[in-house]
């Protein structure tokens, strides 16, 4: 009798890895003090971020920074041109962000943490695909 893994989730409709204040943490951060971007863009990816807004919101975040500093004003400006700011839940969602930063000292761990989350959901994933 050969046994086979079962990657199914226990409980159904259980939300997959994710760390969604994280995710917010960094956007915030990046929205506070653009020049933290440098720390991260070369690990954290768009698709690391669990919300798909968030991924389109870092997305902006590292557009804007070929060019010029990432701010609240330059991605907001960024996506409105671009007309995706109401898709992203417009002017308010991006104050949200700014507003519920927190030291852009930690940008570093709380992108790590949102990396890790997403290499976890990949790994479900791939044990899914291979039962």
């Amino acid at each position: 009798m050969v046994l086979t893994p079962d990657f199914s989730p226990i409980i159904p409709d259980v939300m997959p890895p994710c760390c969604i204040d994280a995710e917010e943490a960094v956007l915030g951060c990046l929205l506070l003090d653009g020049d933290t971007i440098d720390l991260i863009k070369h690990k954290l990816k768009p698709e690391h971020f669990y919300i798909s807004t968030y991924r389109d919101i870092y997305r902006a975040c590292l557009n804007v920074s070929k060019k010029s500093t990432v701010s609240l004003l330059t991605v907001t400006n960024y996506l409105n041109d671009r007309g995706t700011l109401q898709k992203i839940g417009g002017r308010n969602k991006l104050a949200q962000l700014f507003e519920s930063r927190v030291s852009a000292a930690n940008i570093d761990d709380f992108a790590t943490l949102v990396i890790e989350k997403a290499i976890r959901r990949q790994l479900i994933e791939l044990g899914n695909k291979t039962t």
